[in-house]
């Protein structure tokens, strides 16, 4: 098998194997192949082999995502987490997989990708559910623009000055009035944060605010004149300080 050659194995009695773990088998394995590939870089991947008897079908593609899929399934079969390179959409597919296993006739599936056999078993699918879990809530806190509140619903939104994402942050009554005239401003916010899947916080329940001070203006060119000090050159020329430093 050449590694750009995916194969889905569905193993059964000849005969008594229902025909849907065939399409929905190949369908989740097409859509997680999928997941692993640049959003704007979408080549078909193409059968290059059928076998029945058991179902044994052969897709050819991207080299470099049959790769990410075979370390990702390797590190599935070890222990929880998002494997590198891999999505959420990505493991949700190797779930779905294992429902393939629920179909009539079917004793296993398994995915040979390269000199990766990746067997769906119950410690790869407990591996990849758990995955799939939202990390615990945690008390923490988050720097960054407040941009909107709504009374009505008691929910602000702040933009993550280091992740640059956006926290939904819900309000308790006692500090809508302080969130509301604090809109616009940078803030930090601490409270319980809730958290995707992925560890990313999602929400916050707000415990506390701080307006953060505006920065102040740019210095003047003439307040920056002898800042260094007269001896930063070590008595050197600083015309020839300077000559030495861009060499």
């Amino acid at each position: 098998m050449g590694t750009s050659e995916v194969c889905l194995d569905i193993n059964g009695p000849h005969g008594q194997m229902d025909p849907r773990a065939l399409t929905e088998g190949l369908d989740h394995l097409l859509t997680l192949l999928e997941k692993l590939q640049p959003a704007d870089d979408k080549p078909e991947w193409n059968i290059t082999g059928l076998q029945l008897g058991s179902y044994k079908v052969e897709v050819q593609g991207r080299p470099d995502v049959a790769s990410i899929a075979a370390h990702g399934l390797d590190e599935l079969a070890q222990h929880p987490g998002i494997p590198t390179g891999w999505t959420l959409d990505a493991v949700r597919q190797v779930t779905k997989l294992g429902k393939v296993r629920e179909k009539r006739g079917v004793d296993d599936v398994r995915i040979a990708l390269g000199k990766t056999l990746a067997l769906i078993n119950e410690t790869l699918l407990h591996n990849a559910e758990k995955s799939l879990e939202r990390w615990p809530d945690s008390i923490g806190s988050i720097q960054g623009r407040l941009f909107r509140y709504n009374d009505s619903s008691r929910k602000a939104g702040v933009t993550d000055e280091v992740t640059l994402q956006t926290v939904e942050i819900k309000v308790p009554d006692e500090l809508r009035r302080t969130v509301a005239s604090a809109v616009t401003y940078d803030v930090c916010v601490g409270g319980l944060m809730h958290h995707t899947s992925e560890g990313h916080v999602s929400q916050m329940t707000l415990e506390e605010i701080d307006v953060l001070p505006a920065p102040g203006p740019p210095a003047r060119i003439d307040e920056l004149v002898n800042i260094l000090g007269s001896d930063w050159t070590g008595g050197m020329d600083p015309v020839e300080a300077v000559r030495r430093q861009r060499d």
